[in-house]
């Protein structure tokens, strides 16, 4: 037997490369996992290319797996902090951004190492979730704070990588002018949503992509 989930998820991810034709550095995932739970995951490798997504995408492949074998986030983290630490000598590391979401018990847990900010956006209100941390791979031991919050019907939850934040900066307060656009956008589905994040991003940069850039939303609903 297995408790009934409150909400289901549906997810949108919209995705520019640093130059025309190179490969992302940033990588995703969106996915169940084990005991009701739904991952959304961004990584940002250093730098731009095939060697920034060469270690996103190791982060993103871990977490899957350690997750979807039923190991703590946290556990997961650190292990896979050690994992590349051993990887070469050389200077290689990666964000980790994470969202669990508990769809039976109506919470959230964001984990964020060397992530910026991610948003809530709720009815008319737009909450912003920060943490300063290291990207992994950087120092031997990973300081997590984790920070929970409740979800509610028609959440809607917003990822980005720094590329898109940086975007806004021309602005002034990047972090303010991005929670103050996104509240602007009268949608509700997730695709659509991540797209005209990234049109606002390229809009700003007059159209020029100067770092990798991801955007990834997800809307949660109470299913009849």
């Amino acid at each position: 037997l297995a408790e009934a989930c409150q909400f289901e998820v549906i997810t949108g991810v919209a995705r520019k490369s640093s130059r025309e034709g190179a490969t992302c550095g940033d990588s995703y995932s969106f996915t169940s996992v084990r005991d009701g739970k739904y991952l959304l995951a961004l990584s940002d490798g250093m730098g731009t290319g095939a060697r920034a997504a060469e270690e996103s995408n190791a982060v993103i492949s871990l977490l899957e797996d350690f997750l979807e074998a039923g190991f703590d986030q946290n556990i997961t983290i650190k292990t896979i902090n050690s994992i590349l630490m051993l990887r070469s000598r050389e200077e290689m590391y990666a964000t980790a951004d994470l969202c669990i979401m508990d769809l039976v018990g109506a919470a959230a847990e964001f984990i964020k190492i060397g992530g910026v900010p991610s948003f809530i956006r709720r009815e008319d209100k737009i909450e912003v979730i920060r943490q300063n941390a290291l990207p992994i791979g950087i120092l031997e031991e990973v300081e997590l704070e984790n920070i929970s919050v409740p979800i509610f019907d028609e959440d809607m939850i917003i990822m980005v990588t720094d590329g898109i934040l940086e975007a806004f900066s021309v602005l002034g307060d990047e972090e303010k002018f991005l929670a103050n656009f996104i509240a602007t956008l009268d949608t509700t589905n997730p695709q659509e949503l991540a797209d005209s994040i990234m049109e606002g991003a390229l809009f700003h940069t007059d159209g020029e992509e100067r770092d990798d850039m991801t955007v990834m939303a997800g809307r949660l609903w109470k299913p009849a």
